[in-house]
């Protein structure tokens, strides 16, 4: 899903299955504080650094 964020710029929206969101939660508490690449047709198009656990449910806000 994209959608507008009022004074962040465009944002997306991840709805992952529950085995999906559990491999996520894992993958994102081992590496708290490193950058996450984010790609798009193979071709990096951000890379936030994870500052907490994700899960379910993920949105992705800014410049991109």
């Amino acid at each position: 899903m994209l959608s507008a964020s009022v004074g962040a710029g465009p944002s997306i929206e991840v709805t992952l299955t529950e085995a999906g969101a559990k491999k996520l939660e894992k993958l994102s508490a081992a590496h708290l504080d490193r950058p996450l690449a984010i790609l798009v047709d193979g071709k990096v198009i951000a890379a936030p650094t994870i500052r907490a656990k994700l899960g379910g449910t993920v949105v992705i806000t800014g410049e991109f």
